[in-house]
This record gives structure tokens, C-alpha cells and sequence, in this order.
């Protein structure tokens, strides 16, 4: 074999262990993402599943049954699916993993509390406030493969399974 040859496959095998290489990082960095999106979504569904956050959630639900049209109430449930709408926006955190876990949630409270939100935005004059919570509301609940109907009836029904309260109780 010439040295013309052995020069040209040296150059090609150089160049496939560079490709493989850097296959390899681009691979091994995928994995660190996922994990990191994995580690990310624990926290936050231990954060959710929190005794604090629950009785913000039974808190919510009530004020909204109650009084759907309430303005005065703790928005922290809110602010936590803004944060989490924005991690999956980014990538931060993967969608199908959060939407198994938190689809209800974000969508019936997305309904139930329009009318804050549309408050807060003109109180404020700041049509960005929970715009990650509704744009993340609104696709989940155009997922085909969950089939949920959102509406009054069962807007109420989730906020009085949330609220822990039997339909004798309802306000």
C-alpha cells in the first residue's frame, strides 16, 4: 500500500475518532441533562406533595369554591406552576414526566382562576403575569390522549376533590 493511501487512512480514522468522540460527550451530556430534569421534577413533586404546599392547595381550592370571582387570594400555588410552566419551556424540565404528575392540577386551576389572572394583569398593567401557567394550561389541555373536558361542572368537581370537601359540603 502506498504511503499516499496509508496518509489518506490515517486522516479518515483521525477524523471518525474525533466524530466518535464527540458523539460520545454529545451522548454523555443528553444523559446529565435528563438526570438533571429527573432530579428537578422530584424536587418539585416533593415541594408539591409538601404539607405546606397541600394546605395552600386546600386553600385555593376552598377560596374558589367559595367565591370564584375572589381576587384576594395566596397565589403561591399559581407562582409554583408559573415556575414550573417556565422550567419546561426551557427544557429544564421534561413535559411528558411533568404532565403525568401535574396536568390536573395546572389545567383546572388555570380555569378555576382566569379571573385572577386577568385581574392581576390589569392591576398591574403587566400582560405577562402567569403567561407561562397559561400557555402551559392551555396546551396540556389540548393533549388528544388525555381526553379532559374542562368545564364549570367539572372545574367545581375538581376543586372539591382538591379541597377535600364532599359535594354536601360545598359552600
Amino acid at each position: 500500500m502506498s504511503e499516499y493511501m496509508w496518509n489518506v487512512m490515517l486522516v479518515v480514522g483521525t477524523w471518525a475518532g474525533i466524530f466518535a468522540a464527540l458523539y460520545a460527550v454529545w451522548m454523555q451530556n443528553n444523559n446529565e441533562r435528563l438526570l438533571t430534569s429527573v432530579q428537578l421534577f422530584l424536587q418539585l413533586a416533593q415541594q408539591f406533595d409538601s404539607d405546606e404546599m397541600e394546605r395552600k392547595r386546600v386553600a385555593l381550592a376552598k377560596a374558589l369554591l367559595k367565591n370564584p370571582k375572589d381576587v384576594e387570594i395566596d397565589d403561591t400555588v399559581l407562582s409554583f406552576f408559573e415556575n414550573v410552566a417556565y422550567l419546561i419551556r426551557r427544557g429544564l424540565l421534561e413535559d411528558g414526566m411533568s404532565w403525568n404528575f401535574f396536568s390536573l392540577d395546572v389545567i383546572f386551576l388555570h380555569h378555576a382562576s382566569t379571573h385572577y389572572i386577568q385581574h392581576m394583569r390589569q392591576k398591574f398593567n403587566a400582560q405577562d403575569l402567569f403567561q407561562e401557567f397559561e400557555t402551559l394550561a392551555l396546551r396540556w389541555q389540548g393533549k388528544p390522549y388525555k381526553n379532559i373536558t374542562v368545564n364549570e361542572s367539572t372545574t367545581t368537581e375538581f376543586l372539591r376533590w382538591s379541597s377535600r370537601m364532599t359535594p354536601e359540603e360545598s359552600f
